[in-house]
């Protein structure tokens, strides 16, 4: 399989406690992928205000066929990108990509986001789901140019938003079918941050 050309967008902070170890395993598990890393690392935790511009400036610098949006305190396993990307190749209807299975996490009673390895979750892929995991999200470049992060649907999280205005263009978010990554900072998150949002 060719994945193209993938462009992986951080934004995060100064003294940002998980950013070195999400690199690391960005590194670590995109292999012989064609890929292209931006973070943007603000001076200090302005809040979420900010952050679809920063993540707009991001996507303008990159070149990738496929965008992967990612917070910094994700741990990526073998095999994440690859899934993702195949995932969005045989189903034209799913706009995004999420590796970070919240629905089946909760599903088996899972309280935290983070997982030490891979676990298989027994659904099909992709699961299209009103559920939305923010940690990271994979699609094609047309998709931010449609739909752009950060518009408001009066819903007040980002994440929920960009999932809303994702469905409302007619296109479905989805899990891969085994969780391929960890969200390292979930206490920093207040627990399990699933979000049903209204479309």
């Amino acid at each position: 399989m060719s994945c193209g050309n993938v462009s992986i967008l951080i934004c995060s902070y100064l003294g940002s406690r998980y950013l070195e170890e999400t690199i690391d395993s960005i590194g670590r598990t995109t292999g012989d992928i064609q890929h292209e890393l931006f973070v943007d690392i603000e001076p200090e935790r302005t809040g979420i205000r900010n952050t679809p511009n920063r993540y707009q400036k991001l996507f303008e610098e990159s070149s990738g066929d496929y965008i992967v949006k990612s917070d910094d305190d994700v741990l990526y396993f073998s095999g994440w990108i690859e899934a993702c990307i195949d995932v969005l190749d045989q189903y034209p209807n799913i706009g995004y990509v999420s590796p970070l299975n919240h629905l089946f996490l909760n599903r088996i009673g899972i309280r935290s986001l983070y997982v030490p390895e891979p676990m298989d979750s027994g659904m099909l892929a992709p699961e299209p789901s009103k559920f939305l995991s923010g940690a990271c999200w994979v699609f094609r470049r047309w998709l931010w140019e449609e739909v752009p992060y950060g518009r408001l649907n009066g819903i007040k999280s980002l994440d929920s938003n960009f999932g809303a205005s994702v469905r409302k263009a007619g296109y479905q978010p989805a899990y891969l079918p085994k969780v391929l990554c960890s969200h390292l900072g979930v206490d920093r998150h207040g627990g399990v941050d699933v979000v049903e949002a209204n479309s």
